[in-house]
């Protein structure tokens, strides 16, 4: 598995409101092997790489 991770920003637009956003990526491989009556009949390499994005305010009180 190969990833790089996440990272994440913060902004203080003043003294309450925030902007945040977050990004994270992962790499995932798999190999994966069907039997059918004891005999291999498949056999697969699955390959998911998901990535994700938060974008998000807050406000501190």
């Amino acid at each position: 598995m190969n990833s790089w991770g996440s990272f994440s920003f913060n902004y203080i637009l003043n003294e309450q409101p925030r902007v945040y956003e977050m990004a994270s990526y992962m790499d995932i491989t798999s190999d994966a092997e069907v039997f059918v009556y004891a005999k291999k009949a498949l056999t697969s390499t699955v390959n998911i790489d998901p990535v994700v994005f938060i974008l998000g305010m807050k406000y501190k009180s």
